[in-house]
């Protein structure tokens, strides 16, 4: 299972995980409580940088309703290290990134 975390900051944290082949999930963590987890299949994920962020905003809102509220202005940037990390996940294996 190949893994890629982002500190985004010192309490917030965003994963990217592949379950399978096919499956990537996507989890924010603020301290030990999970906020964030969706999960999609790799091959829906684009590939022009510019929607990925769009992408897992959709997604995100569907699966976790209400959770930009509660990241407030953290959201965008929870956004671009997802991306960045599920970009990780889909080039390569278990990684961290600060």
């Amino acid at each position: 299972m190949d893994s890629f975390q982002i500190t985004t900051s010192p309490l917030l944290r965003q994963f990217a995980t592949r379950l399978d082949p096919q499956t990537i999930q996507v989890t924010t963590k603020l301290g030990v409580a999970t906020i964030i987890r969706a999960d999609f299949d790799q091959r829906t994920f684009p590939s022009d940088q510019d929607l990925q962020e769009d992408f897992l905003r959709d997604l995100i809102s569907r699966a976790n309703p209400g959770a930009s509220q509660l990241l407030d202005q953290s959201f965008d940037k929870c956004l671009g290290d997802q991306a960045k990390a599920v970009r990780e996940v889909l080039g390569s294996g278990t990684h961290q990134l600060k």
